[in-house]
């Protein structure tokens, strides 16, 4: 087998790139993901381009002719950026969202959590430190103090921005991975992620170390109330499941 330096799809037969989106929200394993497609030489990816800390620029740029000339710019076989649903909500930026979904040739990779109290969690705690990535400030001496109601209430909204993001993307082809399925079966939903955009599946290394290594329990203080309070709720699996895996 030829090193994968020298193995590079470069576009189809018709000398068209496959156009692709990593959306969904964050502490979900977008970062894990795209280190990891940014790997396999015929991908050509980068981070959030339409935050607003990280590229300026996008907020006074027409959202649609910005991805347009992203999209246009590179001779890979799969040319795509991820974006998060929270993102480009103000015009001009947010024209974006109109031009992907009324694109039925631009793929969509979804990316969220099953777990959506452990998500919002590692987001909370993000959020108090500033601390993003693994390799960033230390978190342990964050608590997040919410009520249970306020927990309700962030776990309801993650839920309303989810079902917003397939229902905007219905008419794209689309794959929705779990960052749980990402993390237990590595190769093979990276492989299938791959096959997806188009490319010959390379195996791809994981190049993050989990941020958060605290328990749920460690965080909150008074985590014991929120398992009653959730226990006859839909959402009650989420707390159970660090009570049965001690």
């Amino acid at each position: 087998m030829k090193p994968a330096s020298e193995s590079v799809t470069t576009m189809d037969d018709n000398g068209n790139s496959t156009r692709f989106v990593l959306t969904g929200q964050g502490r979900s394993g977008s970062n894990l993901l795209k280190y990891a497609l940014k790997h396999n030489p015929s991908i050509y990816m980068t981070g959030e381009y339409y935050n607003r800390n990280v590229f300026p620029e996008s907020v006074e740029q027409d959202g649609a002719s910005r991805a347009q000339a992203f999209f246009s710019d590179h001779g890979h076989c799969a040319v795509g950026f991820k974006i998060f649903i929270h993102q480009a909500r103000q015009n001009p930026a947010k024209k974006v969202w109109t031009y992907l979904k009324n694109d039925p040739t631009i793929k969509v990779i979804h990316l969220s959590r099953k777990n959506r109290f452990k998500r919002v969690l590692s987001h909370e705690v993000a959020s108090a430190k500033g601390s993003w990535v693994a390799s960033d400030d230390n978190t342990d001496d964050v608590t997040i103090n919410l009520s249970a109601e306020q927990w309700l209430e962030k776990l309801e909204i993650d839920a309303v921005r989810e079902r917003r993001i397939e229902k905007l993307f219905s008419q794209n082809p689309k794959v929705h991975i779990y960052y749980e399925n990402l993390v237990d079966d590595w190769e093979g939903s990276t492989r299938s992620i791959q096959g997806f955009l188009g490319v010959e599946p390379k195996t791809l290394e994981k190049k993050l170390s989990k941020q958060e290594l605290k328990r749920p329990s460690e965080r909150c203080a008074n985590y014991s109330d929120l398992v009653e309070y959730f226990s006859n709720t839909k959402f009650n699996w989420m707390f159970e499941e660090e009570i049965r895996s001690k």
